[in-house]
């Protein structure tokens, strides 16, 4: 059994960090200041009680859980927490928490021939149907589109869409956002749903 860190920025970028029940009682995650868009690189501290798990402790940053005011020098890290960073007062990344049974991944195979588009979203309606609290849009969150041969992704959400770990941008703030063309190996994530681009 793993811990898996989601730790996401809603402007800018998505990444997770799995914590292993084997191996290191210390760990730092660095949080980089460019793709997080931050005035500064972020050290998250853990440390690791072999009866309690891990725990996250303050550092240059200050803990809170989310929708609390309160700041916390240390907390727990268990399946389900979801916890903001702050960051000079100004700046807030979160961090959402998941035990995950497998460390391997499987992928499910879609092929897209021209003027083909997939939809996901919360919705049932959608050619793939992912729910994650309220983290992911009901219609479609994000689209993938093969036009002239080339396919494209299209962001249509307020949480945001990753690709390579940065967000791409959203039709649901602007309009007039292009979509992003997407080349092969691309990562597409939607928080913890991933998707390899294969061309």
């Amino acid at each position: 059994m793993s811990i898996v860190l989601s730790i996401y920025k809603p402007d800018s970028a998505f990444r997770e960090v799995v914590l292993t029940d084997r191996g290191n009682t210390r760990m730092q995650v660095l949080v980089e200041r460019n793709l997080f868009h931050l005035p500064r690189d972020i050290f998250l501290n853990l440390e690791k009680d072999e009866d309690a798990g891990w725990k996250l402790t303050s550092g240059n940053y200050k803990i809170r859980k989310k929708n609390s005011k309160e700041d916390l020098t240390e907390t727990a890290i268990y399946d389900g927490l979801s916890l903001d960073i702050i960051i000079e007062q100004r700046f807030k990344i979160t961090i959402l928490v998941y035990e995950q049974q497998h460390p391997l991944c499987v992928y499910k195979k879609y092929a897209l021939n021209d003027n083909d588009e997939i939809t996901f979203g919360s919705n049932p309606n959608n050619a793939v149907q992912y729910v994650l609290e309220n983290y992911v849009t009901h219609d479609a969150h994000c689209t993938i589109q093969v036009k002239n041969g080339k396919a494209y992704l299209i962001d249509r959400s307020v949480n945001g869409t990753y690709l390579n770990y940065r967000r791409v941008p959203s039709q649901k703030d602007n309009p007039n956002a292009r979509p992003t063309l997407l080349k092969v190996g691309d990562s597409i994530r939607i928080f913890r749903l991933n998707i390899i681009y294969l061309g």
